[in-house]
């Protein structure tokens, strides 16, 4: 997909002189391989991301969410860049009338957290105001986790193969970054890797908490699958880290 037109179309000579109008013949085929080149590498194009703050980001997507709500308060000579949010609870926790439990949870100086400018699937809370917010970019079956740091973003893409969504590639965002390329899947063999056998012994080095399930393991798609449920259960970013940095070393 990254290869550049000049790899792909060449034209060798062994005659230096320029034909004349009558001399030049062009085939057919060859013409709509040069087109279907050309459109294959502006269709690749890498496509930009705008990046926001959260303040203003949150203000215009609050209401993609169920799970976390602006909350309206004055606070005398408050900083107007806070932002304070009621959120469910991750670990499901219930009241008496069985509905799910929010806490507070506030963000100083929201405008100077960085997001990227686009409508997101969901979005998570985790404590010390860590977040996980899950985008569709504007390519097709390609898609983007965002996770909180210190100092900017950590973004994950993803491709969803076999009603998966499968990490291929990381990426840092930080504060001062104004836009982010997609990055787009260049392993035309991702979905061959996820259905073969799964090295169970590099595995378990790489992530110990394997050791005990391991004899429920055959495929690539059997360990995918098994982290994947681990995953919505872990309310720890670095471990989600962990978990999406596995599923592409297993696909290397």
């Amino acid at each position: 997909m990254n290869e550049n037109l000049a790899d792909m179309v060449r034209v060798a000579t062994s005659d230096p002189t320029v034909p004349t109008e009558d001399e030049i013949v062009v085939e057919e085929d060859d013409i709509v391989e040069a087109v279907e080149a050309v459109e294959e590498t502006v269709n690749n194009t890498t496509t930009k991301i705008h990046i926001t703050n959260l303040l203003e980001w949150f203000k215009n997507n609050s209401n993609s969410f169920d799970n976390i709500k602006p909350v309206n308060v004055s606070i005398q000579d408050g900083e107007p860049t806070n932002l304070i949010l009621s959120v469910e609870n991750l670990e499901g926790r219930k009241n008496k009338n069985g509905n799910i439990m929010r806490i507070v949870q506030g963000f100083e100086n929201a405008d100077k957290i960085v997001v990227l400018d686009l409508p997101a699937l969901t979005m998570n809370i985790f404590k010390n105001n860590n977040f996980k917010i899950l985008y569709q970019t504007p390519i097709e079956n390609i898609f983007v986790k965002c996770y909180s740091v210190s100092n900017g973003l950590i973004v994950i893409f993803n491709i969803m193969i076999e009603d998966m969504l499968i990490p291929y590639v990381i990426k840092r965002v930080k504060k001062k970054d104004t836009e982010l390329d997609i990055i787009l899947n260049t392993d035309n063999n991702l979905s061959e890797k996820i259905n073969q056998n799964a090295d169970l012994e590099a595995l378990q080095l790489l992530y110990k908490q394997s050791v005990k399930s391991i004899d429920k393991f055959t495929t690539n798609k059997d360990v995918l699958l098994w982290l994947k449920e681990r995953q919505a259960q872990i309310l720890d970013i670095n471990h989600l880290l962990q978990i999406d940095n596995l599923i592409i070393d297993i696909l290397k």
